[in-house]
């Protein structure tokens, strides 16, 4: 059987004009949320070589910033320039 539906006392006014005990009538029960199953781990893959450090290719080192005033600084400045023309 269908429970009846509340009706405040003084009819259903905006939810800020409603008593404190008005608005816990109102207010939908929280579902509790349940716990995820974790996913399995997948066992590792056999017959993967690894390559030797010595072989493993060093990533590409980032350009070191220009000193100001420098002369690397007013050469990078200069073909700055040139590209802008």
């Amino acid at each position: 059987m269908a429970a009846k539906p509340i009706v405040p006392p003084g009819g259903f006014a905006g939810f800020s004009q409603q008593t404190a005990a008005t608005k816990a009538l109102l207010r939908k029960k929280k579902t509790t949320r349940r716990k995820k199953r974790a996913a399995k781990k997948r066992p590792a893959k056999r017959g993967v070589r690894r390559v030797p450090a010595a072989k493993r290719k060093a990533a590409p080192k980032k350009a070191a910033r220009l000193v100001k005033g420098s002369a690397a600084a007013k050469r990078h400045m200069a073909k700055l320039r040139a590209m802008r023309k």
